[in-house]
């Protein structure tokens, strides 16, 4: 048991258990999620360079909360990132 800052922390006790299969490279979906992953960091990447480009142009701070948000809906609106979604749904985690 260790302690942290507001006293003696029970690992055994957990508030919620994910159900989270372990990778299976023969599964399809897993394949098809690391394929996904690997284009959605590229496209990440670029889209990271491109917003702080954006900001230096437009005169304005770079800040990691408005790149996470940027990030964020940037992805959730690629095709990549609707993939993602569809293939974790079918997951049924």
């Amino acid at each position: 048991m260790s302690k942290g800052q507001f006293g003696a922390r029970d690992l055994e006790k957990h508030l919620w258990k994910l159900d989270i299969r372990e990778y299976d490279p023969a599964e399809p979906t897993h394949k098809q999620l690391a394929q996904l992953g690997q284009q959605a960091a590229i496209e990440t990447a670029k889209a990271l360079a491109d917003l702080q480009a954006r900001l230096v142009h437009e005169g304005r701070s770079f800040t990691w909360r408005i790149a996470r948000r940027e990030l964020r809906d940037s992805l959730a609106k690629s095709t990549t990132g609707q993939k993602i979604e569809t293939l974790v749904a079918q997951l049924n985690i």
